[in-house]
């Protein structure tokens, strides 16, 4: 939060100041292992860097100010809720536009479905939310379990077919010294 939100006049009393710190500060952890997660389980940073856009673009969008939730269409009713900066705005309109002149933005809360919220619930919300992409992190951090994919992967690194190579040729070049030793042996002990 900058000089704006001083200069616009919304609420300065310290509950709901300490509120949006820490609304915006849930919202910018989440946003942070989201994309954590999002450059875990990519294969590259290119696609990566591909994906996020779109994923915000979606989150974005269902967040009740492009598209207003009553105006969300059947097939698309469970976006808004899994779209976590959703949960965000609504704390915070509800909290800035009712402090000062509840009566005066009742319409505008009506307007995009946001009358009657608890802002409590913004933040029981995005807590384990945040614990959940946390989850995710960990999850697309784990190494492969699969042995296909162990071998796959081992015998994809030149390093190691370049040991494996050079250790299997000194193993024949050693069975072939020893079969010219024994064939030798055997040459002068026929004489």
């Amino acid at each position: 939060m900058n000089l704006t939100y001083w200069l616009v006049g919304l609420p300065t009393d310290i509950t709901t100041l300490a509120y949006m710190f820490l609304l915006t500060l849930l919202v910018n952890l989440i946003a942070f292992f989201f994309s954590q997660f999002l450059a875990a389980l990519c294969s590259s940073s290119q696609v990566a860097l591909a994906l996020f856009p779109i994923l915000f673009m979606f989150l974005s969008n269902f967040a009740g100010f492009t598209i207003q939730l009553d105006n969300v269409q059947s097939f698309w009713v469970w976006a808004p809720y899994v779209s976590f900066p959703r949960w965000a705005y609504e704390g915070l309109v509800y909290v800035t536009f009712t402090q000062k002149k509840p009566e005066a933005y009742e319409i505008l809360l009506e307007y995009f479905s946001f009358s009657g919220w608890n802002p409590i619930y913004s933040v029981y919300i995005l807590l384990p939310y945040m614990l959940l992409v946390n989850l995710m992190v960990l999850w697309a951090l784990q190494p492969p379990k699969s042995r296909i994919r162990r071998y796959a992967s081992k015998s994809m690194d030149p390093r190691l077919n370049r040991v494996s190579r050079s250790s299997s040729r000194a193993s024949s070049m050693a069975m072939g010294m020893d079969s010219f030793a024994n064939a030798k042996s055997s040459s002068i002990a026929n004489r």
